[in-house]
């Protein structure tokens, strides 16, 4: 696997985005609901994914890597957005958006 800062893709490419989930060190470790878009230039959603970070995923640092694989033989030809957000219990929500795009 090789690490990349590249944001031009093939259907032939297998691609994970890297999410590093944090919690407060000063208290308990609760799940934490991640759900991933991709929306096309549109503005349409093309794709969702959600999954829960339980407790048990975090290390002792309140860290948990989450990895996305993106579906991009699914994806037509042109530009696309990445969004993750992870939302806590008491409904905190935080956010990254990446752009790329699918020759």
């Amino acid at each position: 696997m090789a690490l990349t800062a590249e944001r031009e893709f093939t259907s032939a490419h297998t691609v994970e985005a890297l999410v590093r989930v944090y919690q407060a060190e000063k208290k308990p470790l609760l799940p934490v609901a991640l759900r991933s878009t991709i929306t096309d230039q549109a503005g349409q959603e093309v794709w969702m994914h959600a999954e829960d970070v339980i407790p048990g995923r975090f290390d002792a640092r309140h860290a948990a890597d989450v990895r996305i694989t993106l579906p991009l033989s699914t994806l037509t030809p042109g530009e696309y957005l990445l969004r993750v957000e992870a939302a806590s219990v008491d409904r905190r929500v935080e956010a990254a958006n990446v752009r790329f795009s699918r020759r």
